[in-house]
């Protein structure tokens, strides 16, 4: 790191200190966690970066091995990126602490949070028990940017693992919009009558996007799963 470089560091840390975090400018971030790998050059980098992919947060999210190869980061300094959203993830899990899942309302912010840093489709269950208190929630699939395949017998049997009278299940879409799909619709259906007879009742399906969220329960689409009653799961109607 050269002189200047370090001398950009020290004042963006003395701004940070003395003003807060929102006094710094998304550049001046970016060129405060790069500050971490000495042989970057600060605004250089930064300009390319934000040149490249616009924004901080996408930044964050663009390819590790892009990262490295095209702007000369270094390994820690490209896991010191990644690492951001899933810090913030597991920040926002714990300080919401969300315990219950008896409304579509909690679900929807606990599964919100639960994808934040997903740079791809993952299929999410939650089991819980008769309270909606949640026992154990995993993601089982992960797919890529615009699809995941799910196995509907590995989602019964995580079920019956954990002994749980109520799934959740939840997926993401990357591309941003949080309506469903035609397949979307299929597999909630194919998943509710796997697991009925099973004595597992899928209370809720959730789909998060990047600036939407949607609970098919509360959608007025016919869907098998909400012929069967969730008594104690609160949604909201709609008007």
């Amino acid at each position: 790191m050269t002189y200047q470089d370090k001398t950009l560091k020290q004042e963006l840390l003395k701004k940070y200190t003395d003003n807060g975090f929102d006094s710094l400018s998304e550049k001046e971030i970016l060129m405060l966690i790069l500050s971490f790998d000495v042989k970057t050059n600060l605004e250089e980098t930064s300009d390319k970066l934000l040149r490249q992919y616009h924004s901080l947060n996408s930044v964050i999210d663009a390819n590790v091995n892009d990262l490295k190869n095209i702007f000369g980061i270094n390994d820690r300094t490209a896991a010191l990126l990644k690492t951001i959203p899933q810090l913030s993830k597991k920040y926002h899990i714990e300080i919401e602490n969300i315990k219950s899942l008896n409304s579509a309302e909690n679900a929807l912010r606990f599964f919100k949070n639960y994808f934040i840093g997903a740079l791809v489709e993952q299929f999410v269950v939650a089991c819980t028990n008769k309270k909606f208190q949640i026992k154990d929630c995993r993601t089982i699939f992960s797919g890529n940017i615009t699809s995941v395949r799910i196995s509907h017998r590995e989602v019964a049997d995580f079920a019956i693992k954990n002994k749980s009278p109520y799934v959740f299940i939840a997926h993401n879409h990357v591309s941003g919009d949080a309506s469903p799909s035609y397949d979307d619709y299929t597999a909630t259906n194919h998943i509710h009558k796997i697991l009925l007879p099973l004595g597992v009742q899928l209370v809720d399906h959730i789909v998060i996007g990047k600036s939407s969220c949607v609970s098919m329960r509360e959608l007025s689409y016919p869907l098998d799963f909400k012929n069967v009653e969730c008594p104690g799961y609160i949604i909201r109607k709609s008007e």
